[in-house]
Parts: C-alpha cells; structure tokens; sequence
C-alpha cells in the first residue's frame, strides 16, 4: 500500500513540475525541427518601456507582476499625465505564433486582448515579439501602437528566442559572475 500512496505523490509532483516548468516555455515543430521558446529567465524581471507619445509601459514576462490600478497585470501604460491603462494579463493558455523566414532572426509573437475594454476591439491588446539575439539578454524597442487602436506592439530582442536556446545553466549577471539561489 505505501509502494501505491508513494507512486500517486511521485505522479502528482511529475505532473506539477511539467505544469509549472513549461508556464513560460513553449515548442513547435518548424520545417521537421523542434524550435522552443524559453522565456523562464526573464520571469520576475520588470521590463520598461517608452512610445513616440512619452508613455511609459511596464511589462512582466509569464506573470501578473505589475500594479496597475490596484490590479496585477502582465503590462501598464502610464500615460503623461499619471492615468493608467491595463494593456495586457498573462494568459496561460495563449501560446506564440512562430516565424523564421530562413534569412534574419527567428521570431515568436504573442497577442493579448484582455486589456482594458475602454478601447479596442474587443480590448486593448499587447502583442510583444521575441527576436533572437544571441548576444542579448534582453534589449526593448520602443511601443507601437496603431493610430488610435489600442493594439500595442513591442519588440525584445533576446537569446532566448533563438534555436533551442536552453535554460539549464543559471544565466551570468555579468562576465565572471553567476548567481544560483542563494549563492553567488
């Protein structure tokens, strides 16, 4: 009976650990080849942002990190003069669109309409492109958005959106440094 008790606990924390490792990853098949999206090292990182109108955007990758309103969302606008905008959530269930034309960079573009439905149609929406980088960790352009649609597009570029770019190794905080939990 424990051999049972003890296989259910080692399934539900498999099932767990694929739920919680794949939240900000994704795979396709591109052309016969697997082409995966792992975006886990950004998770917990406040990305800011301008656009042409000096509106400032915060972004969080793969989570509800930013407050906007008294609401924790994945992107807010703060316009010039202080009022916010809820521009996107993160959606566990809308998955990136993949595209690599066999010259440039690969990209990955996501498209969340479940900002605010003051504007829109049927609400604002963030549609933020991963570009491949290998250089970069991760570099912001500036926000587009179509005149007076609401829809917001942003692209980062990143080594993260590049060919099976894996995530095992902790990432350098600089040239000779690395930093795993707690340690240094």
């Amino acid at each position: 009976m424990s051999l049972n008790a003890c296989s259910v606990v080692l399934i539900i924390f498999c099932v767990a650990w694929v739920t919680i490792s794949q939240s900000c990853s994704w795979t396709v098949t591109h052309d016969g080849a697997i082409k995966t999206l792992d975006l886990t090292p950004l998770q917990g990182l406040m990305l800011n942002t301008t656009d042409v109108s000096s509106h400032y955007y915060s972004f969080t990758p793969c989570e509800n990190g930013v407050l906007c309103r008294g609401e924790s969302v994945m992107t807010c606008q703060v316009t010039p003069d202080g009022r916010e905008n809820i521009i996107g959530r993160w959606d566990t269930s809308i998955s990136p669109a993949f595209a690599d034309l066999g010259w440039g960079p690969q990209w990955w573009t996501f498209e969340y309409n479940n900002g605010d439905t003051d504007c829109g149609q049927p609400a604002r929406n963030w549609v933020p492109t991963f570009e491949c980088n290998e250089s970069e960790k991760y570099v912001l352009g500036q926000v587009v958005e179509r005149s007076g649609s609401c829809y917001y597009q942003i692209t980062i570029e990143t080594m993260f959106a590049c060919d099976n770019y894996t995530t095992t190794t902790p990432v350098p905080v600089d040239d000779c440094k690395y930093v795993y939990g707690n340690h240094t």
